[in-house]
């Protein structure tokens, strides 16, 4: 967190950008059309000699029989992959006098994924303020801290067994896109392979825009009362909010024809209270003893809902009022914790130490029987 120096005022404006791409070195190298088919004909060449009762449909030899018909054939791994910008741009405002210093912290970042159609958008803000008496017993401030996310398809299943990135080495570079007619190409099998969607069109008719909105805030107040006894205070809160609109077009979905549609929103919101007595002193010049009592309460609770719709009659409008059918469901949870701690530390000349601690807590998560432990 960054804070302004007494008697310092300043403005600040940085900014940064640059490129990213999947590090290609680092993959498997793909087979073109040609040779893919050279592969697939010495696959059905291997199985009839070595492999009893082995067939091979009139459809596998037309399509790999004569490799040399084909030339390089669909690179799904370029033709999902791209070289992308990625920027941000942060502008500080500083400013203290002898008793207060206040920084204002504004940006904005923006990163184009790698895979086509994903990114992440980032505003944010952050605002710091503290104050101190003359006498300097008095401590006080606060910090807030609001921002808004939004990703676009960044949290599809993309990884692992299964996952869409998988799928661009599962299509057949035989297969084309795209039909003659401009519409995409559905199936991007070739015959002897199991059947697999055309990831080009699954990237680019899925669309999962998920928007963040999170608020983070702490205010703080240090007074000494009596020379080396002082209270500490603390009050934070965490309050974010999350809706999810996804849908996914018929044409590139399990069951084809089932263009489906999902409505979510999850509510969180959390807070922690923090009160300790700490007491500070030397006596006897080398005997340094620090002794702390306090208390704490914190509390989270959370709400959610889902809805998805099926049945709808085009891809044109993606909203659950054009779906036939309309399923969900809504949660929520809480819990809240209270706890009492006392903490005492002693050094000798800062080389011989000494600590001991006690805290008891008290939770909505234990048993009703037992809600307090040591």
């Amino acid at each position: 967190t960054k804070h302004a120096k007494p008697g310092e005022s300043k403005i600040e404006f940085s900014s940064y950008y640059g490129l990213q791409k999947i590090p290609t070195g680092k993959l498997p190298k793909m087979m073109n059309a040609r040779e893919f088919a050279t592969f697939m004909k010495e696959r059905a060449e291997d199985g009839l000699k070595y492999e009893p009762g082995y067939t091979v449909s009139p459809d596998y030899h037309a399509a790999y029989d004569n490799p040399d018909q084909y030339g390089e054939g669909t690179n799904w791994f370029k033709l999902l992959s791209r070289t992308a910008p990625i920027q941000s741009y942060d502008l500080t405002i500083q400013s203290a006098r002898e008793h207060s210093s206040s920084t204002v912290i504004a940006g904005y970042q923006e990163q184009q994924g790698v895979l086509i159609n994903t990114g992440t958008k980032l505003f944010s803000l952050r605002f710091n303020q503290d104050f101190t008496s003359e006498n300097n017993k008095l401590k006080l401030g606060f910090n807030l801290a609001p921002s808004y996310r939004i990703d676009h398809n960044n949290r599809l299943n993309s990884d692992g067994v299964g996952g869409y990135f998988e799928r661009f080495f599962e299509a057949s570079p035989l297969s084309k896109p795209y039909l003659e007619d401009g519409s995409y190409n559905r199936n991007v099998a070739s015959p002897g392979m199991v059947a697999y969607i055309n990831p080009l069109a699954t990237y680019e008719l899925t669309n999962d825009d998920y928007k963040t909105t999170r608020i983070l805030g702490n205010a703080y107040l240090n007074y000494e009362f009596l020379p080396g006894l002082s209270i500490k205070t603390n009050l934070a809160g965490d309050k974010g909010a999350e809706t999810r609109k996804y849908f996914q077009s018929g044409l590139v979905t399990g069951t084809q024809g089932q263009t489906t549609g999902t409505s979510s929103s999850i509510d969180n919101g959390s807070w922690t209270a923090e009160g300790n007595l700490v007491y500070n002193k030397t006596f006897l010049k080398d005997h340094n003893i620090e002794a702390l009592v306090g208390y704490s309460a914190q509390e989270f609770s959370t709400y959610s809902n889902t809805l998805t719709g099926l049945g709808f009659a085009s891809d044109d409008i993606e909203y659950l009022n054009a779906a036939t059918s309309i399923t969900g469901g809504s949660g929520a949870g809480s819990y809240s914790m209270l706890s009492t701690i006392g903490r005492l530390n002693y050094n000798y000349k800062g080389r011989y130490l000494f600590s001991a601690a006690f805290r008891r807590d008290g939770s909505s998560k234990f048993m009703s029987n037992n809600k307090w432990a040591n």
